[in-house]
C-alpha cells in the first residue's frame, strides 16, 4: 500500500486538503452560542483517508523510535493516564519516606 501511495504523494499532496469539510455538530448542553458546546468532525473521502492514515502512522513510527522520552505518555499508544497518576502515587510515597517536600503541577490544556 505504502508503494502505491509514494509515486503519487506529490502530485495529490494539494488536493489533499480540499477534499476536507469540517462540521460542528451541538453536544445537546445548554447553551447553543458557546463554541465549547460543538464538537468539530472532519468529513473526508476516501483518499483524505487514505492519505490521514498512512500520515498518522508514520508519524507515530518515528515518535516510538526514541524522539520522545519515555515519561512523555499524552496522545501515545499503549500508554495511560492510570499509568502516570501510578508513577505520581509512586514519587509521592519515595518522598514521604525520606521527609522530603515534593512540588507537582497539573495543568488542562483541554482548551488551549
Amino acid at each position: 500500500m505504502l508503494n502505491c501511495y509514494e509515486p503519487s504523494r506529490r502530485a495529490a499532496a494539494g488536493s489533499v486538503g480540499e477534499v476536507k469539510k469540517t462540521v460542528y455538530l451541538y453536544k445537546k448542553t445548554r447553551n447553543r452560542q458557546l463554541c465549547d458546546n460543538h464538537q468539530g468532525i472532519s468529513l473526508l473521502n476516501l483518499t483524505g483517508k487514505l492519505f490521514a492514515r498512512i500520515h498518522l502512522n508514520r508519524l507515530n513510527g518515528q515518535l516510538e523510535q526514541g524522539l520522545l522520552p519515555e515519561s512523555q505518555c499524552g496522545f501515545r499508544r499503549h500508554r495511560r493516564t492510570t499509568d502516570m497518576i501510578f508513577a505520581a502515587r509512586q514519587l509521592q510515597v519515595k518522598f514521604q519516606e525520606m521527609r522530603t517536600y515534593l512540588y507537582t503541577t497539573f495543568v488542562d490544556i483541554t482548551k488551549a
